[in-house]
Formats: structure tokens, sequence, C-alpha cells
């Protein structure tokens, strides 16, 4: 790792954009999911209002 670095085989930079990149991908995913668990639980509860009135 340390030879490739050294060698401009690997850019540091590059690779911490693309773990930082990453990982904004994996908050906006868990972001998305917790929306949708969300609306689904609001029209599940207000479904359930509509059939006990």
């Amino acid at each position: 790792m340390k030879y490739a670095i050294e060698n401009g085989i690997i850019n540091p930079a590059h690779v911490l954009e693309e773990i930082q990149m990453k990982k904004n991908e994996e908050i906006l995913k868990n972001i998305k999911y917790g929306r949708e668990k969300t609306i689904i639980g609001i029209l599940i509860f207000m479904q359930k209002k509509i059939l006990e009135s």
C-alpha cells in the first residue's frame, strides 16, 4: 500500500473522497428508508382510524 501511494498508483485524496461518497450514499439510503417507513406507518394508522369510525 505504501509503495502504491508513494509511486502515485493510488491517490489517497481520491480514496478518501470515494469513502466519503459511500458514507453519504448510506446516510441518504437510511433517510429515504426512514421516510418511507414513516409514511407507511402513517397510512396504516389513518386506515385503522377510518375503519374504526
